[in-house]
């Protein structure tokens, strides 16, 4: 790998991100991230800017930096014990070199196309065999460690990162930066994840010099006001609508609590066009809880899962 001296989060570190292929941005590429879709990492790539990011988003971002931080001694001290010998992570940034892809037609093509694979680590030992990657803590990712397995958008991240330095084996941790509220998972690497990655970056690099932002279509312009249009006539219609259903149960004595949001007491009421109707439920069976209770562990549904399907649906993106 070759080493690149830009500090991380700085501009001119934000602006080379734009040039090259991140590890950070591999599961959107992949159609695994949780918040990026692959369109809108093309659209990215395309023109070089990303959406703002809201105060809410930017303040997950700090405590995710604080907590990476605090929690990096500690991730040191553990690692140190599991390989018996002292493990430092240095955070680094880094572009891979013709001799980090699996094969030279990898090399090549990213060569020819003037955009590598590139990596910005939480750390890195000085050996470059071992890296260390932080998230914030969160439920998710604590119930995957306990499972064994790391979801997906980590693995291509982690892969990723793996192949810019020649690392095989990685330090994963998720915390709030304490060792009290934290969990570490030692993740091998996997050659065949490997070659899938580099294929669909591949992939996506040929969709991105092909890629024209559909924005820019005066139909898609149209579609987008006609969008806008019904929105707005939606958002009106739906007020009306509440407007009245509020005071159709009012109207049948139907009372809402104001601290648990929740409707008792009333009878049924029906006009000639419309109605009110009490319909008291029992409560739902947790039937993945009670078959985890009650199935052994290593239990397979697959065999009980029905045939896939594909749906299309349109959606507005938000502004």
């Amino acid at each position: 790998m070759k080493i690149i001296d830009l500090p991380q989060k700085s501009p001119e570190w934000k602006e080379w991100r734009t040039t090259v292929f991140t590890a950070s941005n591999a599961p959107a590429m992949m159609g695994a991230s949780n918040h990026t879709s692959r369109l809108e990492l093309l659209d990215f790539y395309d023109s070089g800017t990303k959406a703002p990011v809201n105060k809410y988003t930017q303040e997950l971002f700090d405590r995710g930096d604080a907590a990476e931080e605090a929690a990096r001694p500690i991730a040191e001290a553990q690692a140190s014990e599991l390989f018996g010998r002292p493990i430092t992570f240095a955070p680094r940034v880094a572009a891979a070199e013709d001799a980090d892809y699996p094969d030279p037609s990898d090399a090549a093509f990213f060569k020819d196309y003037g955009m590598g694979l590139a990596a910005s680590f939480d750390g890195l030992t000085e050996d470059g065999l071992l890296l260390f990657e932080h998230k914030l803590d969160n439920k998710i990712l604590f119930a995957a460690i306990d499972d064994g397995k790391l979801p997906d958008y980590i693995v291509w991240q982690i892969e990723h990162q793996m192949l810019v330095s020649g690392a095989k084996e990685c330090w994963f941790v998720t915390s709030d930066g304490t060792e009290s509220n934290m969990s570490s998972f030692h993740y091998h690497h996997e050659p065949m994840k490997q070659r899938l990655l580099v294929d669909g970056w591949i992939q996506f690099a040929k969709d991105l010099k092909e890629y024209s932002p559909a924005k820019d279509d005066p139909e898609f312009q149209e579609i987008e006001r006609l969008l806008d249009e019904a929105d707005e006539n939606l958002k009106y219609w739906e007020g009306v609508k509440k407007a009245a259903r509020d005071r159709a149960l009012e109207y049948a004595g139907v009372e809402l609590d104001p601290e648990t949001k929740k409707y008792s007491g009333g009878k049924a009421v029906k006009g000639n066009t419309w109605q009110v109707s009490v319909v008291n439920r029992s409560g739902e069976i947790a039937w993945h809880k009670a078959c985890s209770d009650l199935l052994p562990s290593d239990t397979c549904f697959e065999k009980y899962r029905s045939s896939g399907s594909t749906t299309y649906s349109v959606r507005r993106n938000k502004k």
